[in-house]
C-alpha cells in the first residue's frame, strides 16, 4: 500500500491498526511491522497479534524489536499453556502483552491474573460464555489489576452489539 494513499484515505478515518504476524518468518514480519510504524509515525497506533506462534526465545527477540519500533501492544505471543513464559515476557517488557486465546474462561483468567501472564486480557462475551460470565471475567481481571481489551470474534451483528453493551457497561464504572 502506498503511503500517500494511506495518509489521505485511511489515516483520517482510522488510527489503530492490528497486524496479524503469526505466520511466516517472525523476523521478517517484525521488520515489516517496524517499517509500517515508521511510515505512519505518531498518526496511528500499531498493535500486533502473534496468535501463539512464537516460542519464548523468539518472543524475547521479536518483542524487544517491536517495542523499540514503537508498537503499542503484543497479543498472545506464546501458546496458551505457557503462562510462565507469558509472565516472564510481561515482567520484562514495557510494551503491554495481552492474553487472548489463553483467556477462555473465568478459571483461565484467574490463572492469568495469578501468574501476571499479561497486562491485559481480551474480553469477548462469545468466548466467555455470555454476559454473566463476561462480567465475572472482568471482575477477576479488575481485582488483579489486569486491563480489559474489548473485542469480538467472527459473529453476528447481535454479538457485536453484545460487545458494545459490555464496553458501555464497563465505562460507567471506571473513573
Amino acid at each position: 500500500m502506498r503511503m500517500d494513499y494511506t495518509r489521505t484515505m485511511i489515516l483520517p478515518r482510522h488510527n489503530i491498526f492490528k497486524l496479524k504476524i503469526g505466520k511466516g518468518d517472525p523476523f521478517k514480519n517484525v521488520e515489516h511491522v517496524r517499517q509500517i510504524k515508521q511510515a505512519v509515525g505518531d498518526e496511528a497506533r500499531i498493535t500486533v497479534d502473534v496468535n501463539q506462534a512464537w516460542d519464548e526465545d523468539t518472543a524475547n527477540y521479536c518483542i524487544a524489536a517491536l517495542e523499540d519500533g514503537g508498537v503499542s501492544m503484543v497479543e498472545q505471543p506464546l501458546p496458551t499453556w505457557n503462562l510462565e513464559g507469558m509472565s516472564r515476557l510481561t515482567a520484562k517488557f514495557n510494551v503491554p502483552i495481552m492474553a487472548d486465546e489463553a483467556a477462555n474462561s473465568i478459571q483461565d483468567v484467574f490463572q492469568i491474573s495469578k501468574h501476571r501472564a499479561g497486562n491485559s486480557i481480551a474480553l469477548k462475551p462469545c468466548k466467555a460464555g455470555g454476559l454473566t460470565q463476561t462480567k465475572k471475567v472482568a471482575g477477576i481481571a479488575e481485582a488483579a489489576g489486569i486491563g480489559l481489551y474489548g473485542g469480538t470474534m467472527i459473529e453476528s451483528s447481535l454479538g457485536t452489539e453484545e460487545q458494545q453493551f459490555v464496553r458501555n457497561y464497563m465505562q460507567r464504572f471506571q473513573s
